[in-house]
């Protein structure tokens, strides 16, 4: 078969490979730094705010509110389009915020990526939280890799720390894997909830469309499409996850298409037979 060729200039660029969620989360603060290209301010700070260094990028329609600090003396912060830094929040760098996120007088520590159209409050640390996601009440996720629409109820807390100081095994279904890394928070799937004061283990692993409540230590693994307290799950309804998918988009103006529907099906279907 001959091969096509449709793109006419190519370009040599400079990448860095992953070869998993934990290593991404490690070196994130570093990318964030490689990705910085100069500091620029398009939105508006209050006179009152403080700015630290000047590595801040600022994109327009963003605002700061009085007695914001915004940290860049340990590397940039960059800030998307119309997002709204409140009151008493603290951005420390190197960190990222995406278009239309409001940090909700939240503590952001370096090495975290926000996505768009997230609320976030509480404490964040060294973390990735994807787009439209809300972690609105107080709380602490510290590294740790959360998916897409999740929602994590008030107090909800990660440990990213084993009591012992030995390096963090993350657990997934009937496989274990040696992270090297001392500090390894949670990796949380899409459209996960957790209901309030629900306490978070190291290296914890949360399969996308569960839903944990009812407060207390979860277990370190729990499959997609589960529903229910520590050791009381049930399987989630598929009919119903995407009922509720379709309204908690329809909130943030998003319409879940067929596309995406399918693949929400596929997930849970390759769940549910184990291929």
């Amino acid at each position: 078969m001959k091969r096509i060729r449709t793109i006419k200039d190519k370009k040599r660029l400079r990448a860095v490979e992953f070869r998993s969620l934990w290593e991404m989360v490690d070196q994130n603060g570093k990318v964030i730094i490689s990705d910085y290209s100069g500091p620029s301010r398009e939105g508006s700070v209050d006179k009152r705010a403080t700015i630290l260094g000047k590595d801040l990028a600022m994109a327009r329609g963003t605002k700061i509110d009085p007695g914001a600090i915004i940290d860049t003396r340990s590397g940039p912060v960059i800030i998307g389009e119309k997002v709204w830094i409140k009151s008493n929040s603290v951005i420390e760098g190197p960190a990222y915020i995406g278009p239309e996120t409001i940090i909700e007088g939240a503590k952001v520590r370096p090495g975290t990526t926000i996505g768009k159209n997230c609320r976030i409050g509480g404490e964040v640390e060294t973390s990735i939280i994807l787009d439209f996601t809300n972690k609105h009440h107080d709380g602490f996720i510290g590294h740790s890799y959360i998916g897409s629409w999740v929602n994590l109820g008030a107090l909800t807390t990660n440990s990213d720390l084993k009591n012992n100081y030995h390096q963090v095994r993350i657990r997934y279904k009937d496989k274990s894997f040696e992270t090297g890394l001392l500090k390894v928070g949670c990796f949380i799937g899409d459209h996960v909830k957790t209901g309030i004061g629900t306490l978070i283990p190291t290296g914890c692993v949360i399969g996308p469309f569960t839903n944990v409540f009812g407060g207390g230590m979860v277990e370190r693994f729990i499959p997609a499409f589960r529903w229910g307290s520590p050791g009381k799950y049930q399987d989630y309804d598929l009919e119903r996850a995407i009922e509720t998918a379709k309204l908690v988009m329809s909130r943030r103006g998003v319409r879940l298409d067929k596309n995406y529907e399918k693949v929400i099906r596929t997930v849970y279907q390759r769940e549910r037979t184990g291929k």
